[in-house]
This record gives structure tokens, sequence and C-alpha cells, in this order.
């Protein structure tokens, strides 16, 4: 007996997808038996860059496994962590393959970052841009007196922006590139860097500064040539690319690397660190360990306190939260050193848009 009181009108023994992860069975009259898609238990699984693993669901969107996400970060100029994690250390002003594909398969990924010269008796920050590449298209991030600028191709554009392969969004602080195509998110300010990318494409193919994605600390100072560099002593500058406006960057020396986090201590006490520590970050505290970020404050604040304040890991800090979901709101507790000045037209909200909103958006 068919299922004729059904909408759509069903035959006996027919199936049919209820939704994506249940599918339905006539079994005569008004009778139907429901039958939920069986999905295999997934894996638990523990990030060595101490970020929460994501779920990743099949095509079907009702069966999932947990993986890590490939996450690289920079501040300062000078503390680098790798997409697993491992924290290091080193000064140059030059350009830098940040993360590109061993093996290219993924429209050329790459992410190059250009170092200014860093005057160490300047009481400023040296900045430094990034560039995008994909598909044969070119984006760059950087910042002029004190404002983001992003080039596309080489021609300046306006944010927000949006062609066929990038998005890109921001505020007077800081700039976000997405890449729909590879779910790549890039995310820049002027003394911060972070690239986020997803397991599942990019695993095992990742070479430069970022170290590779694999969930395996061990090998994350690779070398072009495949070999590892444990030290981080001569991995950096086996990154560089020479330009015709740094010629002297074909030969430099080799930068000194810092111990990681896990075994550097602090030589002298910054209070403005210990706001890391403190229940301004307690809710990231709880997802992204803040050991690293700690240790490289207290190290920049304690080698040259006259230039550096401290703020750029707490802020560097602030944006893997925010990579993470979570949203801190923290200027305010650095009693003015880390304040943020807007132009007279416009407010600074650590949690605003990501986008400033416009009459156009209406």
């Amino acid at each position: 007996m068919n299922c004729d009181s059904l909408n759509p009108p069903r035959k006996i023994d027919e199936t049919w997808q209820v939704d994506k992860c249940t599918t339905a069975t006539c079994k005569g009259g008004s009778v139907i038996s429901l039958n939920p898609v069986n999905c295999e238990p997934a894996e638990p699984v523990v990030c060595e860059n101490g970020r929460p693993p994501v779920k990743v669901y099949d095509d079907s969107g009702c069966c999932f496994h947990y993986e890590c996400e490939c996450f690289c970060s920079g501040w300062d100029n000078s503390h680098y962590t790798t997409f697993d994690g491992t924290y290091y250390n080193f000064k140059g002003s030059c350009s830098y393959v940040l993360v590109k594909e061993i093996t290219p398969n993924n429209g050329e990924f790459e992410v190059i970052l250009d170092n200014q010269n860093c005057d160490e008796s300047s009481s400023q920050d040296c900045a430094g841009s990034l560039t995008v590449l994909y598909k044969a298209q070119k984006v760059t991030l950087d910042q002029q007196d004190g404002k983001n600028k992003v080039f596309f191709n080489e021609v300046e554009v306006g944010i927000p922006f949006t062609n066929d392969v990038f998005t890109i969004t921001g505020t007077q602080s800081e700039v976000d590139v997405k890449i729909a195509e590879i779910d790549a998110t890039i995310t820049y300010t002027r003394n911060t860097f972070s690239i986020l990318l997803p397991y599942s494409d990019f695993s095992q193919n990742t070479e430069g500064l970022c170290g590779t994605c694999d969930n395996n600390k061990e090998n994350d100072a690779r070398l072009p040539d495949g070999t590892t560099d444990p030290s981080f002593t001569r991995m950096p500058d086996q990154w560089l690319l020479p330009t015709e406006s740094n010629p002297e960057c074909t030969n430099l020396p080799k930068p000194t690397p810092t111990p990681t986090a896990q075994t550097t201590q602090p030589t002298c006490k910054a209070d403005v660190c210990d706001i890391l520590n403190s229940k301004v970050f307690e809710d990231c505290q709880k997802v992204i360990p803040v050991d690293v970020y700690y240790t490289a404050c207290q190290s920049d604040v304690c080698s040259n306190p006259e230039k550096h304040f401290g703020c750029s890991s707490l802020e560097a800090y602030a944006s893997k939260c925010l990579s993470s979901g979570i949203c801190v709101d923290w200027r305010g507790a650095t009693n003015g050193k880390c304040e943020f000045n807007c132009p007279e037209t416009k407010e600074y909200k650590a949690c605003g848009p990501a986008m400033e909103p416009t009459c156009n958006a209406m």
C-alpha cells in the first residue's frame, strides 16, 4: 500500500531524503520509517598549537571529524609562532616567505613579509607589509602615515574590496583578507599579522617562516631543501627573498634565535605584561595558551623599555583570541600605554564590526 497521504505521494518501499542527516521510507499507507545517517564516532584531536580543534563536515554536511587549524602569527617584527605553535625570535629587515605550498595545488598560494629597516634607537615601532599571492593576483597590505593601505595588482583600492578571488574588509586598525576558495584568512595590523588555513587543504604542504602545518613541532624549521634546522639559527634567512631595492639581503648575518617560551625566563618586571594573565583575558586563557605572548612581552619591555611598551604582544594575543571567536577589549587596561588613536570623526571599538558601516550599506 502506497503512502498516498504524503505530499508528494510516495510508493511503498520508496526512500527519499528528509534532510541532510535523515532518510525516510514508505512502509504502507501513512506509515513511514525514519533512518538517521550512520556516522563514525569522531576521534578527539589534541592540537600542538594550543588552539581547540574544529569540526569538519563531510560532503553530506551530516558526519564530521576533528581537525587542527593551521595558525601562524608574528608581531613586532621579531616574534613568530609557526602553524604548529613553535615560538621563535629573529630580527631581519628584508623580504621573507611566510608561507608557500611545497607542492602547488591551490592556485599557488603564497604570503610574503616585507620588513622595513628597523632603527633600534628609534622610539617608533618599525612596520612591515604583507603580500598575498593567489592565482596570479596580488594583494599588498601596508601602513602609511598611520593608515591601512591596500593595493591590488599594484593599484591602491578602497576597503571593502571584493573580486572573484579576494574579499577584503577592515577598519583603521586592522585589515582582513579572505580567500573563500581555499578558506584562508590573512589578518594584518601595523605590528601584527596572522594566517589561518584549513588543515584539510594544507596539511604537510606548507613551508616558509610559518613552518610545516602537520600538528608536529619537530619539523617546523623546514628549509627549502626539505631538511630541518631545529635551532632555528639558519632557518629564517633561508626564506629570504632578495630584491633589487635591497641587494644587501642576499648575504645577511645569521640571526640569533631566542629559546622557546617554555624555557625563557623574564629578566625584569613589566606590569603591562601582567594584563595577559589577568581577568581581562580570562575567557581567552581558557581556550588559547598565553605563555608565549607573556614571554615575548617581558622580553621586549625588559630589553628596551624606552621603545617597547609590550603593546604588540597584547595586540597579537588579542588577535589570536578573536580568530577563535573571543573578542577582548584590552587597551583600556594599559593606562594609556597602548591607546589606539582614531581620527576625530571615528571611534575605536575593539569588538566593533569587521567593516565600517557606511550609508551605501543601508
